[in-house]
């Protein structure tokens, strides 16, 4: 007899990856040798904490804005987790 796993808890950790691995894979997409902020183009950038959902912010050193592993993708703006969504695409 087959079990089915009813525990969402359970379920979540077997099937959904990590959100710090999701982020990884998104920096290492967009930007796979350096961090360049999306509108000036600028690679003097450092990092500036984290978002409340944990991604990476950044703060552009040439014109004073600031930006996150999210910005300008199709994640930005979600309303999801970042794992759930990794998971349904």
């Amino acid at each position: 007899m087959t079990r089915v796993i009813t525990n969402d808890v359970i379920a979540r950790k077997l099937f959904l990856p990590d959100p710090e691995e999701c982020y990884r894979i998104i920096r290492q997409t967009r930007w796979p040798k350096e961090i360049t902020w999306p509108y000036c183009g600028s690679k003097e950038v450092q990092k500036n904490g984290h978002t409340p959902k944990g991604a990476q912010k950044y703060h552009c050193k040439n014109c004073g804005k600031y930006f996150n592993d999210l910005t300008d993708t199709i994640f930005d703006h979600h309303k999801l987790p970042i794992n759930e969504a990794f998971y349904i695409i």
